[in-house]
Order: structure tokens, then C-alpha cells, then sequence
């Protein structure tokens, strides 16, 4: 339920693996971290005390997440700062930043990038992407690398800025013959320049919907490395016990009737399925690559220059490698 509300409470900050604990990724705009004074590239150390060298970051986030208004002791090391700093901070409801928009530095690109499919995504992508297309962009890149998607009813929306009253899934139930997921009329933003959507193998469910639609609809050139291939209609139901099973409930199809459910062998490893992009570029690792900066992040760096010309105006390749109006 956390994931697709979109909201929990914490300190509102994204943690990445550090050897001595966790790094600040990002810290969340106006969020008691960000309030407190925490910054981004911080390495937290401690949490209330304890070391956290080792510690794996699901578990440093438990610990600093808790019961709203009370309060978490963090202590952080920060690049050219000599001594550790601790900070006390009030745990509150955080927002999660779902959907972020920027211009890519030195460019005159647009970037949005697209965290999970929550209930506040569709408030916050349309307002990052009017942000976004204000300032006049030559190009438009979604990023939906390592999304595992979340509602479908938020693809939905999120692709009617796009394509307006347009099939986005097919959906096969079980027993109850099919039904149509579809795009809302009177949402499209009439966006004219050459759009790119990142995926990488961990961008599933409403996440692969979102790019295939477009890839199908020859709205976007999709660069990167295929999806999962999460092609299954999934409800929770209550059993005995206060426990709960998971159901697939149905199978979904893109608008072109694609079916891209994965497949992997006996011990599980992938063999085929999900989305594949039109670009194939694998993310060059390293120890300055930082997703987001088109200098550190090959992906991204290619999905610049995939970019149709501007001079092209709004065309877009279709499925044999040729541009269309």
C-alpha cells in the first residue's frame, strides 16, 4: 500500500550503499532532512547511537523511519567537513517525489524522471512536465529506468498527456472473457518535440506499459536494455490468519497486441520477454556514474543523441527505422 499511496513517515530522504552505512542520494525539497539541514552526499554513520558500517540499507531505513512527530539522532560524515555532524530530526509525513523534471545541464534537453506509478505521481509528473516544456526544450527524455511500476490507472493518465482516448492495455481475466484499460480524452499537453523514454531490466509492470504504449503509438524511441516483462493483473485478497495471497487475476496486452510476458529457464534466468527498446545501450558502471547527469551516465548521454534532429521538428521512427511526421 506504500508504494502506490506515495506517501509515508520518515525524514524524507533516498538512501543508496555506502560501506559505512548509507549515502543521501537525495534529500527531499522541504522535508524535515532537508529542514534539519542534511544534504545530499552525506554518508550517514550512525542512527540513534548505533553504527551502521555494514549495515544493509533496507535496515538503516527501518530504523530511521517511526511513529510521526517523534524524533531520530542521525549522524553523518560530509565531503570536506573534518568532523562527523549529528542532527535531530522530527519524523513527519513525507510526500515521495515520484515524478522529478529538470533541465539536463549544458543541454537544451528536458528530463523527467519517474520513480514509481503512486497515486501523487500523475500531480507531480504533469506539473514537472509543464515546468519542463515552459522552458522551451529541443527534446524531452523519461526516465523509467528501475521503475516497478505500481497503478495502472496512473499509466493511464500519465500516457493521456501524450495520446488522448487511445487503448493502453488489453486485459485477459480470468474466466471473464477481456476488458480495456484506456487513456482520458482532454488531458493531452500537445507536446511537439522528439521524445526519448530510458528503460533498463528492472522497469516493470505500469513502467513498461507507460514506454510500450508510446514505442506502439510511435510516440517516443525507447533506448536502454528490455524490461522485465511483467505481464500479469495482480489483487491481494485476505486468508485466514491476517495473512494475504496475491492473485493474477488477468494478462495484459499492449495496444499492438504484444504480449510481453517473461520468460526464464529452470534456475530462473532470463530467456525472453518484456519490451525491447529501439536503441540498445547498456549502462556503462563506474565509480563516477551518477544517473540523471548526461556527462555520468552513458544511458542518458545516449538518449541525447538518439534524439531526432530538431531540425526534423516532431517526427519519430517508426517500427522499420524511418522518421514519420
Amino acid at each position: 500500500k506504500l508504494e502506490t499511496r506515495g506517501d509515508f513517515v520518515g525524514i524524507g530522504a533516498r538512501l543508496a550503499p555506502d560501506p559505512l552505512g548509507a549515502r543521501i542520494a537525495t534529500v527531499f525539497k522541504n522535508a524535515p532532512a532537508d529542514r534539519a539541514g542534511v544534504k545530499s552526499g552525506d554518508t550517514i554513520i550512525a542512527v540513534d547511537g548505533a553504527n551502521t558500517a555494514g549495515m544493509p540499507t533496507d535496515e538503516i531505513v527501518s530504523k530511521i523511519r517511526g511513529k510521526e512527530a517523534t524524533t531520530v539522532e542521525v549522524k553523518v560524515v560530509r565531503p570536506k567537513q573534518p568532523d562527523p555532524l549529528i542532527f535531530k530530526i522530527k519524523r513527519a509525513v513525507v510526500v515521495i517525489p515520484t515524478a522529478e523534471g529538470k533541465m539536463l545541464e549544458g543541454t537544451t534537453v528536458g528530463y523527467v524522471n519517474v520513480s514509481q506509478f503512486a497515486e501523487t505521481t500523475v500531480q507531480q509528473f504533469e506539473q514537472a512536465l509543464r515546468e519542463v516544456m515552459a522552458r522551451k526544450p529541443t527534446g524531452l527524455v523519461i526516465d523509467m529506468r528501475s521503475n516497478p511500476g505500481g497503478l495502472l490507472q496512473t499509466a493511464s493518465e500519465l500516457l493521456g498527456r501524450f495520446v488522448e482516448n487511445k487503448v493502453v492495455v488489453k486485459m485477459k481475466m480470468r474466466g471473464q472473457g477481456e476488458t480495456f484499460a484506456t487513456t482520458p480524452t482532454g488531458k493531452a499537453l500537445g507536446i511537439k518535440v522528439p521524445i526519448v523514454v530510458l528503460i533498463n531490466e528492472e522497469s516493470a509492470s505500469a513502467a513498461e506499459i507507460f514506454a510500450g504504449v508510446l514505442q506502439d503509438y510511435q510516440k517516443a524511441t525507447l533506448v536502454g536494455e528490455h524490461t522485465y516483462g511483467k505481464a500479469s493483473v495482480q489483487n491481494v485478497f485476505s486468508v485466514v490468519d491476517q495473512a494475504s495471497a496475491k492473485i493474477t487475476i488477468a494478462r495484459y496486452y499492449l495496444p499492438s497486441g504484444r504480449d510481453i510476458s517473461r520468460k526464464v529457464d529452470e534456475d530462473g534466468e532470463y530467456l525472453s520477454g518484456g519490451i525491447a527498446p529501439d536503441i540498445v545501450k547498456a549502462l556503462d558502471i563506474n565509480a563516477d556514474t551518477l544517473l540523471g547527469d548526461p556527462k555520468k551516465d552513458s544511458q542518458l548521454a545516449k538518449a541525447i543523441e538518439a534524439r531526432p534532429d530538431k531540425s526534423r521538428g516532431s517526427q519519430h521512427r517508426d517500427r522499420s527505422g524511418r522518421y514519420r511526421n
